[in-house]
């Protein structure tokens, strides 16, 4: 069976429906969406470290508290 942890106190088990975290969703086939866009607007950024999001243009990792790095994204 296939879990999932979650900040070392909450497990879920992969019962194949959707589980949805904080706007993280956890599929059958062991795929996870990020749902929702959001732009970050600069590298310091209100956030906390492992924060990740993501617009049309880049995805954002927040690697310290009020840190973002991002990564283009293209084809």
């Amino acid at each position: 069976m296939s879990r999932l942890k979650v900040d070392e106190l909450v497990n879920f088990a992969e019962t194949g429906a959707p589980v949805a975290i904080e706007g993280l969703t956890i599929a059958s086939g062991k795929k996870f969406k990020i749902l929702g866009s959001r732009t970050i607007a600069s590298a310091t950024s209100s956030g906390q470290e492992g924060e990740i999001c993501w617009d049309s243009s880049y995805l954002y990792i927040c690697v310290a508290t009020n840190t973002w790095k991002r990564i283009p994204l293209t084809w």
